[in-house]
């Protein structure tokens, strides 16, 4: 019971996984339904899963199913892939079949489980493929032979471990406006998929809480490390600021927190403009200050001159008369 619990936990991850397979897509022909298969497995025993391949064309589609790996992005150990990669686990019935124009068509998944399956997360992918004779597809037509996938997703019994770390926080440690980009890769030591989510807080630098930046659930395979990324969407922004990621994941709801990081967001151009427009205030005040007081002193000195002329005059009235 306690794995099914984990499992149902675990499975709400795979809603945002991003593992570039359609389920269902207006490039394709067909459709399929679920897009997602899940279950938990018990060593030596076979579980069936229907789901349903449609036909969303008007004439009829010859198909054929094929069964493969788990396709993902992210880097994963090639013994560790094969671990989990349980494509030769599984039988698809019927494999060929022909959907007449929107026909719907059962499909049994039957998942044989060898008596030493690795305790875990396992996974594969069925793909359903359009049989179109390539003569009969044309450049604008090509799409209707793009092939489908169920991405499907089990636990075995037995030993279940989750465990997982958060390796790097990377913020630019210095930019002059927002937004600002936030990345930081979660490693995954356990033994079934996670989804870690949580957010990325921000602090001035007088430590007190400035946002609080939620990261995207993604899930992150056994044995594999994933990128996580989200941003501070704020565009004006200055000043010095502290971050740190906290995320949950697992059954248990278990926390793990990055190391601190710190960055500045200063928006050098616009300051530089600023302080460029007030030196040259402080110039042409400074200009035009002297220019006033050079005004001052010229007008003061010609009013002493016009004075001591006026005294000169006065002092001096018999000579002046003498000389008439």
């Amino acid at each position: 019971m306690e794995k099914v619990i984990i499992l149902i936990i675990i499975s709400l991850g795979w809603l945002a996984w991003q593992s570039g397979v359609l389920a269902q897509t207006n490039q394709s022909s067909l459709g399929v339904s679920p897009a997602i298969i899940e279950g938990v497995l018990t060593p030596g025993q076979t579980q069936q899963t229907k789901i349903y391949v449609f036909n969303v064309t008007n004439f009829p589609v010859p198909v054929k199913a094929n069964i493969g790996n788990l396709v993902v992005t992210q880097k994963i150990d090639t013994q560790d892939k094969s671990i989990f990669d349980i494509s030769s686990w599984i039988k698809v019935e019927p494999s060929d079949f022909i959907l007449q124009p929107k026909e719907k068509k059962e499909i049994v998944i039957s998942v044989k489980t060898p008596a030493k399956a690795e305790p875990g997360g396992h996974y594969a992918t069925i793909y359903f493929q359009p049989l179109f004779p390539q003569e009969a597809l044309t450049q604008d037509t090509t799409y209707l032979a793009a092939k489908v996938g169920v991405l499907g997703f089990y636990i075995v019994k037995g030993q279940i471990t989750e465990a997982a770390s958060i390796t790097s926080l990377t913020i630019p440690s210095f930019q002059s406006f927002g937004p600002v980009p936030i990345s930081l890769n979660v490693k995954n030591s356990g033994n079934v998929h996670i989804l870690p989510a949580g957010k990325v807080t921000i602090r001035d630098v007088f430590g007190r809480v400035v946002t609080e930046v939620p990261i995207k659930p993604l899930t992150v395979l056994p044995q594999t490390e994933r990128e996580l990324t989200s941003s501070w969407e704020q565009k004006l922004i200055l000043g010095k600021f502290t971050a740190q990621a906290n995320l949950v994941y697992g059954s248990n709801l278990e926390n793990i927190s990055s190391p601190v990081v710190n960055f500045w967001v200063v928006p050098v151009l616009p300051i530089f403009i600023i302080l460029v427009l007030l030196i040259s205030l402080i110039i042409f005040f400074i200009v035009i200050w002297k220019r006033f007081l050079l005004s001052i002193k010229i007008l003061f000195s010609k009013e002493e001159v016009i004075v001591l002329k006026k005294l000169k005059v006065n002092k001096n009235p018999k000579r002046g008369g003498e000389k008439i």
